[in-house]
């Protein structure tokens, strides 16, 4: 069954950047994405700049599980919850099927 992240950023201020993505994550997430088994769905920031919601669907909750197990994936999210952490940006994730 498919499954639906949406993840949720907010930070104290806009003056604070939102987490940059690496190029190597990158280049998976663009190679999952012409699989067919992970899509990009959204991306908006609230009116006052301070939330950022990202939307992202996955073929099934195998291929999410297989994603998040890459080694280059799992690099980066320890990196972008680091940034996270250090700015004072809370990241909330949700998962619910669809």
């Amino acid at each position: 069954m498919a499954v639906r992240n949406t993840v949720v950023f907010t930070r104290l201020d806009t003056n604070v950047d939102w987490p940059p993505v690496s190029e190597a994550y990158r280049i998976i997430y663009m190679d999952w994405e012409s699989r067919g088994w992970r899509n990009f769905i959204s991306k908006d920031v609230s009116a006052d700049g301070l939330t950022r919601t990202v939307v992202l669907e996955w073929l099934s909750e195998d291929k999410k599980f297989d994603f998040t197990e890459n080694a280059t994936v799992r690099s980066y999210f320890n990196e972008r919850d680091i940034y996270c952490i250090e700015n004072d940006i809370t990241l909330k994730v949700t998962t619910d099927e669809i």
